[in-house]
């Protein structure tokens, strides 16, 4: 990025690629960069997009909140999804771009650590993790990424690492509530038997 930056100190960060590739490559190989370039982001773009529309049409409505769902119906809301997502990428486009996409990128990555990462680890390690303590340690995680980061004032990597931690005590404390919960129930119904 320096070695960038002294060549084209006016342009912005955004453009570094594209403006490298102008001034730097023969014109075909310039192209076929750009086209290189485009065709990941659509294929990336078309995947999350997909990936987005099939949690919501079939995790999220079909297993919660309509659990006699008919294939159409699922098939139904995650196109719905899909469209709805992408005019919030749209309108986001609109908000000063570069400032607001370091900002997701920076909870994007977070996420991987504090959302899904802690509970996919707790479920390949422990068989005494549940399905509540994933749940709350996905939503606590990112919450306290955004608490460090902007509230505390820590840097983007520490808020991060403290993130991982209070999202993994939460997976621990609430996989032991519910597990004891669990325990006390099922001998409460043996002692009945």
């Amino acid at each position: 990025m320096q070695v960038y930056r002294v060549l084209f100190p006016d342009v912005k960060a955004d453009y570094l690629t594209v403006t490298m590739a102008i001034n730097l490559l023969p014109t075909a190989v310039a192209a076929f960069m750009m086209i290189g370039i485009f065709a990941a982001m659509m294929s990336t773009a078309t995947s999350v997009l997909l990936v987005i529309g099939q949690a919501v049409g079939r995790d999220f409505y079909s297993k919660t909140i309509n659990k006699n769902a008919s294939p159409e119906k699922e098939v139904l809301v995650t196109r719905i999804a899909i469209v709805v997502v992408a005019f919030i990428c749209f309108a986001f486009n609109y908000v000063d771009p570069p400032e607001f996409l370091s900002v997701v990128l920076y909870l994007g990555l977070s996420g991987i650590g504090s959302c899904i990462g802690i509970p996919l680890f707790a479920a390949i390690v422990s068989k005494k993790s549940t399905k509540e303590g994933a749940i709350v340690s996905s939503i606590v995680g990112p919450i306290a990424y955004i608490i460090f980061n902007y509230v505390v004032g820590f840097n983007f990597w520490f808020a991060g690492l403290m993130a991982i931690v209070v999202a993994a005590i939460c997976m621990v404390v609430i996989s032991v509530f519910i597990n004891k919960k669990n325990r006390a129930l099922i001998s409460n119904v043996a002692e009945a038997k």
